[in-house]
């Protein structure tokens, strides 16, 4: 039998979402029937939910995700390194890059949230979803530990689940500095992990060309030590090695390293002969050497005699008028000082004596020698402890050194060492019974004291006028005159 409904849509507050199609007889069409028959069609006819969520119009949640690459992750005992950043994207947001001591990690951001730290070289995917056909726009939010990441691919509308965002690093490189203190001489060379050669030639603060990347070993070492004269040893001070994590500087300290033994041999010796007066000094003009007779013995005279470079005795220059009391060299011009006489002249090949320089003032003896300063390019006599100086280019006269404890030590005092003086690399240099004393020219301090071993231990020899410096070592001849030696000492000066 057809039976007429009436139905009803209605929301069932119960079930949310769900809608409830209720339908009743119409009652036109008799309910009595209904009542009576129609009670298992009435049941099936119940209502129903039907899921609005199967609506097939409704758009797709999406992930974005990709690959972080290149970053460098210490192994375990490689000296050291930092934190990377090897966070896990479940404790991402707990280590803060702004947070006082906590490592640095990479912080990407999707849509300017949504904060994810992968893990270094590793896939990763954001944890919100977005809806297909959303913007989505990947950056990095901080930067890793010693690394410098950038996004490709990192944005457009997702239209599938994206998996290509490209996130690649680099590691920063920093650069290796040495602050060279106390750097006198030329010559020194620097390394850097055993290669990258660095020429320093003067104080301060110089940088290898070679950068080092974050989370590499540097090692400074010193390949040469300068080369000029007087020397120095110059040593990286620790830490000279590490890891580096940032611009990086090594302290290198420089200290004069000359006459710092106890005592010295000689290493080259030569015979001499003199004319009978005392052997007043050697000097070396780059090619040969020459020393003068002073013309202290009966009727001698003053003379100045050529040794070349192996020390054969070669021609002889008389000195006319004679009396000398001191020669050095400038370059290869010879220069000596005659007893009573306030000029430093010139000497010829041939012996023959010209003006010179004009000492505007009288040195403290009439018998004192002179020595040349090169490096304040000066003139200086010592008489008992007192230094006096002149500029080289016009001869005036400069204040007048003190040798702080000059005469304390042994025989200083006797005529002869107390009248002497030579110059070597910015220093005086004395001599008495076989001490070797280098002073400061400018405090007067005494510097250093060393042995010249086979010296004269007395005075007694007058071996403190052939005090000498030339090419390289200071020399002491072993007699006052005639036959002997001269006796060639390097003390690194």
């Amino acid at each position: 039998m057809n039976k007429s409904h009436l139905c009803v849509l209605s929301l069932v507050a119960a079930s949310v979402g769900s809608l409830v199609v209720a339908c009743s007889s119409d009652p036109d069409t008799g309910g009595a029937e209904d009542a009576g028959g129609g009670g298992n069609e009435a049941g099936a006819d119940a209502a129903k939910p039907v899921d609005a969520g199967k609506d097939s119009t409704a758009p797709q949640e999406l992930t974005i995700g990709g690959q972080v690459r290149g970053m460098f992750v210490p192994t375990v005992g490689d000296g050291g390194a930092p934190d990377a950043g090897d966070a896990s994207a479940a404790d991402a947001g707990d280590a803060s890059a702004g947070d006082a001591g906590a490592p640095k990690v990479l912080t990407l951001q999707n849509n300017g949230g949504d904060d994810l730290s992968p893990r270094p070289n590793a896939a990763f995917t954001f944890a919100k979803k977005v809806l297909g056909g959303s913007a989505y726009a990947v950056t990095v939010k901080s930067q890793p530990e010693g690394h410098t990441c950038a996004v490709a691919k990192g944005s457009g509308t997702a239209t599938a689940n994206v998996t290509d965002v490209d996130v690649a690093c680099t590691r920063n490189e920093f650069s290796v500095k040495v602050d060279v203190q106390g750097l006198k001489r030329p010559g020194l060379v620097l390394q850097n992990n055993a290669a990258n050669d660095l020429t320093v030639n003067a104080a301060g603060t110089s940088s290898f060309t070679t950068k080092v990347k974050w989370g590499d070993a540097y090692a400074v070492t010193v390949k040469t030590q300068p080369t000029a004269r007087p020397l120095q040893t110059c040593t990286a001070d620790a830490p000279s090695s590490g890891i580096v994590t940032q611009d990086t500087t090594v302290v290198v300290k420089c200290v004069d390293s000359f006459a710092n033994a106890a005592s010295y041999a000689a290493d080259k010796t030569f015979a001499s002969t003199g004319a009978g007066g005392t052997i007043i000094g050697l000097v070396w003009d780059g090619t040969n050497y020459y020393h003068g007779d002073c013309c202290g013995g009966t009727g001698a005279p003053a003379q100045i005699q050529l040794f070349d470079a192996a020390f054969a005795a070669g021609m002889i220059y008389p000195v006319t008028p004679g009396d000398l009391r001191g020669l050095f060299t400038k370059g290869t011009q010879i220069y000596i000082r005659r007893a009573g006489v306030n000029e430093v002249e010139k000497l010829s090949n041939t012996g023959v004596v010209s003006t010179g320089v004009v000492l505007a003032t009288a040195p403290g003896n009439a018998d004192a020698n002179v020595a040349y300063d090169a490096v304040g390019d000066q003139i200086i006599s010592q008489v008992s402890g007192t230094l006096s100086r002149w500029n080289f280019a016009d001869g005036i006269a400069k204040t007048a050194v003190t040798l702080t404890g000059y005469g304390t030590g042994a025989n200083e005092t006797d005529f002869g060492n107390n009248i002497w003086v030579t110059s070597a690399g910015g220093y005086a240099l004395t001599f008495a019974a076989s001490t070797l004393s280098v002073w400061d020219l400018t405090t007067g301090a005494r510097v250093i004291s060393t042995q010249l071993t086979g010296a004269s231990a007395t005075s007694g020899t007058f071996t403190g006028p052939s005090l000498s410096y030339a090419n390289g070592r200071v020399w002491v001849r072993d007699t006052r005159s005639g036959a002997g030696n001269w006796l060639g000492y390097d003390v690194g000066l």
